[in-house]
């Protein structure tokens, strides 16, 4: 997982989209330094059909947990300013 600013992903999205889907990556776009939105690859049918709802909800809920611990320290100083 990697960061773009929001005018670099404006600028550069063709290309950023097919480096997710190349790569399955998923890309936190920050709007005023602050996380904006997640850009992910979209899941072959076969692969979400293996997953129940509430596998796809827990799997959402650990994927936003992970971004929070990963930039705890960002979130923190963003929110002294």
């Amino acid at each position: 997982m990697y960061t773009v600013t929001a005018s670099e992903a404006r600028a550069n999205f063709s290309k950023l989209g097919e480096e997710i889907a190349r790569t399955g990556k998923t890309v936190i776009v920050f709007k005023n330094s602050k996380p904006w939105l997640m850009m992910a690859p979209v899941q072959t049918e076969s692969k979400t059909d293996a997953l129940s709802t509430e596998e796809q909800k827990a799997k959402a809920l650990r994927i936003a947990m992970n971004v929070e611990e990963e930039y705890y320290d960002v979130f923190e100083a963003l929110s002294k300013q």
